[in-house]
């Protein structure tokens, strides 16, 4: 095995490792979900770098004898620091990264567009637009996972005596016309908060 790798990573998440290093999770265009040190002071550009929903290049060194990885440096490409401005749009995102580590499934390339697509979007989504992009990436990432019903099933009313919540028409209208679309796209399509309500419940239900 390459002891040195080089991947396309989007940060997950990042936390206390040992008593000088943190640990980062993040996932990869070309190997998924993987976590590694991140080494360095706390003025540390590294540390700074290999921060929640930065993308870029990550360079990883493989230790044989541990069987660990750690990260040697991080080309960050995208901060996305409009995440941090607001308080709703971090949870959100707080919200993405948990999905994503919950499992993977399905295309690593098509998991990470999918991710950073609707972090871009979020990055700068005023506060009515930031629940209905959350339920628009678990719909998505359903399909990611492969466990998405089909668009068919959906309108004949596949949700009741499935164990999952029913969905009324208005969430079964919103869910069948963003299905394909882009996050920048959504915007087209509104519905009410009851409808939002079903349409979350169900993509949560359908997750779990």
């Amino acid at each position: 095995m390459n002891r040195n790798r080089i991947l396309t990573a989007l940060t997950l998440r990042v936390r206390p490792f040992g008593e000088n290093a943190r640990e980062g999770f993040f996932l990869t265009r070309e190997d998924g979900l993987l976590r590694a040190a991140v080494y360095g002071g706390a003025k540390s550009k590294l540390r700074a770098y290999v921060s929640p929903f930065n993308s870029g290049v990550l360079y990883l060194y493989h230790d044989p004898v541990r069987d660990t990885d750690k990260v040697t440096d991080f080309d960050c490409q995208n901060w996305r620091p409009g995440l941090r401005e607001m308080y709703e749009r971090t949870m959100a995102a707080d919200e993405i990264a948990k999905t994503i580590l919950a499992g993977l499934g399905g295309s690593f390339g098509e998991a990470l567009q999918t991710a950073e697509e609707t972090l871009d979007v979020l990055e700068n989504a005023p506060l009515s637009r930031i629940h209905p992009l959350l339920i628009h990436f678990w719909w998505r990432w359903a399909h990611v996972l492969g466990i998405r019903p089909g668009l068919h099933d959906l309108q004949e009313g596949f949700a009741p005596g499935q164990g999952r919540p029913p969905l009324g028409e208005g969430a079964t209208r919103w869910l069948t016309a963003t299905a394909n679309l882009p996050s920048d796209q959504i915007v087209r399509f509104t519905m009410d908060a009851q409808s939002a309500y079903e349409a979350a419940a169900f993509c949560r239900a359908l997750l779990q």
